[in-house]
């Protein structure tokens, strides 16, 4: 069977699902890769998207589009290049088939999933659609800034001050919810005591290395875009470093080439979250 994986918001399944996870490879410190010994591509054919247009090498020549992005136009977007990779690969589509995500693809993965539901009606555009799959997926922005909160409380992240400031003056089913000081403030402490710990991996190491750095700031900045309800995805993994090491490894002139995003010469500027 097949599964195409996405990621989200804004990050790139190739630099995490395929290089850190469950890819036939995984980045190195030492800018290269080594074989995965636990890789879903024994069992499956895997097809990684770097969606919405923007994220990692994905682009598009019409500008407005970046004006448009939205969970609607990135299902649509999705859509067509399944349709198209189905076209140039026709042996395919009649197998069994599964799309998968991480994170802001419990927003991309329904909805791209009931395209598909509803397009086959058209037998002519088929896909042999049998399940999603969702791991740590955003459901709602009140469910997933509760759980977060709670999940550092009960873990002994936040002290038991901070959690009842949070619980008392944060309405997460507000569309004003950073209005209110102290819960801005409570809501900070959280993040603050993740800057030196990683959120997923609690008893691991963070990477100190500067190769790691994050693409678009520091971690409270990459955690915290208040003007925006999407959650982003938060940097982990059990080598601190991953992320650094996929950074690395996709700007090599040499990898470019060979995955013909460049001539290997005149680079793409990859990061693997925009």
């Amino acid at each position: 069977y097949d599964i195409l994986f996405v990621s989200g918001p804004g990050c790139s399944s190739v630099g995490y699902g395929a290089t850190q996870e469950i890819g036939p490879f995984l980045v190195t410190d030492s800018d290269g890769i080594q074989f995965n010994s636990f890789s879903w591509n024994t069992e499956a054919n895997m097809l990684f998207l770097e969606s919405p247009i923007g994220v990692g090498f994905s682009y598009s020549n019409t500008s407005s589009d970046y004006d448009n992005m939205g969970d609607d136009f990135t299902a649509n977007d999705a859509y067509t290049f399944l349709h198209n990779w189905f076209l140039k690969f026709p042996s395919y589509r009649n197998r069994t088939f599964y799309i998968a995500g991480e994170s802001y693809a419990g927003k991309y993965v329904p909805e791209l999933a009931e395209l598909i539901y509803d397009n086959n009606k058209d037998p002519s555009l088929h896909i042999e659609l049998k399940g999603i799959l969702l791991g740590n997926p955003e459901t709602s922005d009140a469910e997933d800034w509760r759980g977060l909160v709670d999940y550092a409380w009960s873990h002994a992240v936040i002290s038991d001050e901070t959690h009842k400031a949070i619980i008392e003056n944060c309405d997460f089913n507000s569309n004003d919810t950073w209005s209110n000081k102290t819960c801005n403030e409570a809501v900070d402490e959280v993040f603050d005591q993740y800057k030196e710990i990683d959120i997923y991996s609690l008893y691991t190491s963070v990477c100190l290395g500067d190769s790691a750095s994050s693409p678009g700031g520091s971690l409270q900045e990459m955690m915290m875009k208040r003007s925006s309800t999407m959650m982003p995805r938060i940097m982990g993994g059990y080598d601190p470093c991953l992320d650094g090491y996929a950074k690395t490894f996709y700007n090599r002139p040499d990898v470019q080439k060979a995955l013909h995003v460049s001539n290997g010469i005149q680079l793409k500027n990859w990061s693997i979250c925009k």
